[in-house]
């Protein structure tokens, strides 16, 4: 029961961060752009390199989202590294299992959520998994890897 407690709290508090990162970044957003055009302009010279064609949005897209993949696995490994330190010190494991579901747990709602948009036609798969990733590896790099 304290397990579930436990992957309970994480959920609630990933989609609490969430939330607000995505609250604070859709109030900086105009809506009149689009997903693609806010992950251009999000990357420094991404905008230049890539042509108003489909073809190139689409490329740019996939680039984005492959770099906020990566910068997602680099955050998870490095908050990994630092739970592992602190079990070690408190001569535990608790923070690194509870990590690790955590990340699971991540994975689920991304799924969801990202499913959940693309039928909804609110945006597509690509730029909500781009868009959540980097939320997340932000949050992550700011809570776990000072």
């Amino acid at each position: 029961m304290l397990k579930m407690k436990s992957i309970h709290a994480s959920v609630i508090v990933l989609c609490l961060s969430l939330s607000l990162a995505s609250t604070a970044a859709h109030a900086q957003t105009p809506s009149t752009r689009t997903h693609i055009q806010t992950l251009l302009l999000a990357e420094p010279g991404a905008e230049q390199d890539c042509a108003a064609s489909k073809g190139k949005l689409d490329g740019c897209a996939a680039r984005l989202f492959a770099q906020a993949e990566q910068d997602l696995k680099n955050a998870e490994t490095a908050a990994m590294a630092a739970m592992k330190r602190l079990d070690s010190a408190a001569k535990s494991d608790q923070a690194s299992k509870t990590l690790s579901q955590e990340i699971k747990a991540y994975a689920l709602y991304k799924v969801a959520h990202c499913n959940w948009i693309a039928a909804s036609q609110a945006g597509s798969r690509l730029s909500c998994e781009t868009d959540l990733n980097r939320a997340r590896a932000h949050a992550l790099s700011i809570y776990y890897t000072r």
